[in-house]
């Protein structure tokens, strides 16, 4: 996922990110500014690739993900 991206995956980082960290955006399934600027300062990367999406497990239920804080 990099910036532009759109669908259920970027809804999941979304909504894995609101829950880790308190993002407050619209939950829009599209990877804008806002949610680049959090998967910098946290996950440490421009984009968002297989690997680090499985590891933190975005795609299962919200009590299902790992939670990092």
């Amino acid at each position: 996922l990099t910036l532009g991206s759109q669908g259920r995956r970027v809804t999941r980082l979304q909504v894995w990110l609101l829950r880790n960290f308190g993002w407050t955006g619209k939950l829009s399934g599209v990877l804008d500014e806002n949610t680049l600027e959090l998967m910098k300062k946290h996950l440490k990367t421009e984009a968002l690739d297989a690997n680090c999406y499985n590891k933190y497990r975005m795609d299962r239920p919200v009590q299902q993900q790992k939670i990092i804080r």
